[in-house]
């Protein structure tokens, strides 16, 4: 069942989902997976000591949500809890925490695995969403910088005819041989693996 949830939450975050609405999805699976009356994750404030209750479902949710101060005081009011990292890779994404209302049924050792487990996959999903994230940004980036540089070579090249002196004329073709070079490296590097993508200059010139 934890795998099921995971991948939700690794679609949420690969479909562009804002992050307090991919917390919210960890802390609906994780209440679920642990039969508990709520659940939250806390990530840090701006201040040292201080956290931010960034999702909340169940019990007293709606009061808590947004909520900020140390761990203890955004916890207070609540019966048995397990509280676990969300943590992935040497990063910190937060604290999850599951929760019963007073005089609630303590969590079972099963419980308290479960939870564990699911943390460790939530923090992963939402590493490599973060990572493909970055990874997309940089190939548009990328097809940006490609297009301005092929614009430029554009530009110079006609510049080739307008009756410059030979010494220009021959500047000019080396610095569009370089930007021709360096737009396929581009390619090269940011689109290995892509059909049409070959490192190849754009046609035309």
């Amino acid at each position: 069942m934890s795998l099921r949830a995971v991948r939700e939450i690794a679609g949420a975050v690969l479909s562009g989902e804002q992050l307090e609405a991919v917390l919210q999805l960890v802390a609906a699976h994780a209440r679920r997976l642990a039969g508990a009356d709520t659940a939250l994750v806390l990530v840090a404030g701006e201040h040292p000591a201080e956290s931010v209750v960034a999702a909340a479902v169940g019990r007293d949710a709606a009061r808590r949500r947004g909520a900020r101060g140390d761990p203890a005081s955004l916890l207070a009011g609540f019966g048995p809890d397990v509280r676990v990292p969300l943590e992935a890779r040497g990063r910190h994404e937060g604290t999850l925490v599951v929760a019963n209302g007073p005089g609630g049924r303590p969590f079972a050792a099963r419980d308290v695995g479960v939870v564990e487990t699911f943390a460790q996959q939530a923090a992963l999903a939402l590493l490599a969403g973060r990572a493909a994230d970055r990874e997309r940004a940089g190939r548009d980036l990328s097809d940006h910088v490609i297009q301005r540089l092929y614009a430029a070579g554009l530009t110079l090249d006609a510049l080739r005819d307008a009756g410059l002196a030979p010494e220009v004329a021959q500047r000019i073709r080396q610095t569009v041989e370089e930007l021709d070079a360096t737009i396929r490296e581009i390619r090269g590097t940011v689109f290995p693996f892509e059909p049409g993508r070959d490192g190849s200059a754009p046609p035309g010139r």
